[in-house]
């Protein structure tokens, strides 16, 4: 397993897991992140324009819902990751239990 933040490549697995958590994050954070702030933002922007009332009244509830935005982006991506993990140690697991049980 190689990734651009590591130099040399994860041997056991606990670090394997590691590493793939870190490197996921690493890559998909960042447009998450950008991705739920603009999604607060354009709820709070639409609401306001259905509404009838300047877009920008009351900015600090832009600032509150893109930060909502951008947390729950993230922990969705978290999630995902987390996710991933497990189905492939399950698999992992299952495929090694079967393969066992092949051989006898």
């Amino acid at each position: 397993f190689a990734c651009q933040g590591f130099l040399q490549p994860c041997t056991t697995t606990s670090l394997r897991s590691l590493h793939t958590l870190f490197c996921a994050q690493t890559v998909k954070m960042p447009g998450a992140t950008m991705a739920g702030a603009g999604a607060g933002l354009f709820i709070k922007l639409f609401s306001n324009g259905l509404r009838k009332v300047p877009l920008m009244r009351e900015p600090w509830e832009h600032v509150l819902l893109m930060g909502a935005g951008a947390m729950a982006a993230n922990a969705y991506v978290q999630y995902e990751t987390q996710i991933e993990a497990e189905v492939k140690a399950m698999t992992t697991k299952r495929s090694e239990a079967h393969f066992q049980g092949v051989q006898r």
